[in-house]
């Protein structure tokens, strides 16, 4: 939270909110130590309440039909995102954690709804550009 909280991405609430969600850790790279693991929340039960959007995915098909006759292909895999994209104040509320009662600013992994909103930022900022249609959630073609 240290990082998250000094990245602005995330607060120490000091209101009331209509639900919280347990933390848990989970080992990353195959160990768990203090520098090295990844924070989880079980957010079933906003799931189970929360509006699906829809968005449409871009499936692994379409990415590799659209790069079939590229002479040069990169990937990348931008996984983090998921800590860069704001989200609309309105909705902090729904991002609570039990861990002191912290706050997300940004969109955050188990969310039904962050994969989509994170396609969404994708395309848009792709619009346009080389990898303009070759991303599906965090990961790309070029």
């Amino acid at each position: 939270m240290d990082k998250l909280k000094v990245a602005d991405k995330a607060y120490p609430t000091r209101h009331p909110v209509p639900i919280s969600s347990p933390v848990f850790v989970v080992a990353k790279d195959g160990k768990l130590d203090e520098h090295n693991g990844r924070m989880v929340m079980d957010i079933r039960p906003v799931n189970i309440n929360a509006i699906t959007d829809f968005y449409p995915m871009k499936t692994m098909d379409n990415i590799i039909a659209k790069a079939a006759d590229a002479t040069h292909i990169s990937t990348f895999d931008a996984m983090a995102f998921f800590y860069q994209w704001k989200v609309h104040p309105s909705q902090w509320a729904f991002t609570v954690t039990t861990e002191g009662q912290y706050t997300f600013r940004v969109p955050i992994m188990g969310y039904k709804n962050s994969i989509p909103y994170v396609q969404r930022q994708m395309d848009s900022t792709l619009r346009g550009t080389a990898a303009d249609g070759y991303c599906h959630d965090d990961e790309g073609v070029i």
